[in-house]
């Protein structure tokens, strides 16, 4: 019984959808007063935190639809299930959860859409867009903290990995979120045609959700191999349906 609390973009497909039936399993107990697992510690360290869980079932549902499966089971809010104000308790620090789950899929012969990064470097590329979309001080936050601890291999990095998964628990600002845009945009506005050019800048400003989703399409469309492992095109927005469409039915 696991939820981790990596992005699950790092996670199998064997993992992706254990996970999304582990979080329904878990929020039933809790909210139903169901027996089973009740004491379990993977249900016992949501107990209050309802709000956190819902939103990892989001970003759970969001990377499943980013690799074409169709979700068809929502959960059902309830009341008094906000997110807690407490400090999220983990069972295994992030940073061990990325070594436990490297040593599994090498077991198993699994992997992730993402690759597990070895090192700090590899972890910051994968999330930057995302940090720098909360806003631009979180970015040099992080920037200055990789300046002082260098480039740590991931099972030492475990300040790096802390930081950034507490960042992108909160929510983009609007500044951030467009500024994080501008800097996507300019991996293709040398490459771009001039018709996807006129595309991006006749959408509108207030639209930021559609300029991601295009500039998402691009990173597809020109298999822009930085962009590819980037994590901000699942977790913002997080959407129960993406746009490019779900095939593979999940529950």
């Amino acid at each position: 019984m696991r939820v981790w609390d990596v992005h699950p973009g790092y996670l199998s497909r064997q993992s992706l959808l254990g996970q999304h039936v582990e979080i329904h399993g878990i929020y039933s107990i809790i909210t139903q007063g169901k027996k089973g697992y009740a004491c379990h510690p993977e249900t016992m360290r949501w107990r209050e935190q309802l709000g956190r869980l819902r939103q990892r079932h989001a970003l759970t549902v969001s990377e499943m639809c980013h690799r074409g499966f169709r979700h068809k089971s929502p959960l059902h809010e309830v009341a008094g299930d906000e997110c807690g104000d407490g400090e999220m308790l983990f069972l295994d620090r992030p940073s061990q959860q990325l070594l436990l789950l490297d040593e599994k899929y090498r077991v198993n012969e699994q992997r992730g859409r993402l690759p597990l990064p070895r090192r700090a470097s590899e972890f910051w590329a994968h999330h930057k867009y995302a940090v720098m979309a909360r806003g631009y001080q979180y970015y040099r936050q992080v920037q200055t903290h990789l300046h002082h601890e260098g480039d740590l291999p991931i099972g030492e990095a475990h300040g790096l990995v802390d930081m950034v998964t507490g960042m992108v628990q909160e929510p983009p600002s609007r500044k951030g979120l467009g500024n994080a845009i501008a800097h996507l945009w300019g991996y293709f506005k040398n490459t771009a045609s001039r018709e996807e050019k006129d595309a991006f800048f006749s959408l509108d400003d207030s639209d930021l959700s559609a300029k991601l989703e295009f500039v998402r399409c691009l990173t597809a469309e020109y298999a822009q191999p930085y962009l590819l492992y980037a994590t901000v095109f699942v977790d913002l927005p997080v959407r129960e349906h993406h746009p490019q469409g779900c095939v593979t039915e999940a529950r």
